[in-house]
């Protein structure tokens, strides 16, 4: 498992999409990746090396200097060859995409909370979240709405998509931007006859 060797962004804080938020040890898959890189690079030579071999036999089997068997032993290699650098790039892919996840940046722009981990914490999937990231923008608020109040909307404006909502906050000011309806539950919950 990689350690966590840096942390890039101050709890609380803002971070916008794209930033880098943690730094993992990286010399392994960095390692990986110059070895796959390598790998790539003898194929690659191991390929056109079939290439001229091929060329050749084809233009002695032509010439008839030799048989068709040397030419299908060439064409075969030839084909192997070219296999082996698709499996060659295939395996630099893989090196580099997981090199790429040593580097954990944010998905969304928000708020970032307390990070969950320490640096030098070993990191893997058994670890959770390394810190929680809140979208502002947009905000999403979900409430229960009676159903006799979500009725009065429809009928006063045709549609809950329609009505504009005012959130009041918990000590009694009112968030100063409009909000609108983006969803309400087809069903209303039995207990509170009310919809979320």
């Amino acid at each position: 498992l990689p350690i966590l060797k840096a942390k890039h962004f101050v709890e609380g804080g803002t971070v916008a999409a794209g930033d880098l938020l943690f730094e993992l040890e990286d010399d392994t898959y960095r390692n990986q990746a110059d070895q796959a890189r390598a790998a790539l690079a003898v194929s690659e030579a191991q390929d056109k090396l079939a290439v001229q071999t091929y060329e050749r036999q084809k233009v002695l089997t032509e010439r008839n200097v030799q048989s068709q068997a040397n030419l299908d032993t060439a064409s075969a290699n030839l084909d192997a060859a070219a296999a082996q650098v698709e499996v060659s790039r295939a395996q630099l892919d893989a090196a580099n995409l997981n090199l790429s996840y040593t580097r954990i940046k944010a998905p969304i722009s928000g708020r970032i909370g307390r990070s969950e981990v320490s640096i030098g914490a070993l990191i893997g999937p058994q670890s959770g979240p390394l810190a929680t990231l809140v979208q502002t923008d947009p905000i999403y608020v979900s409430f229960p709405v009676p159903q006799a109040k979500m009725l009065e909307v429809e009928k006063r404006h045709g549609s809950p998509d329609d009505a504009i909502i005012k959130l009041i906050l918990s000590d009694g000011s009112e968030y100063p931007l409009d909000g609108k309806i983006a969803f309400a539950d087809i069903q209303a919950t039995a207990s509170t006859d009310s919809v979320v």
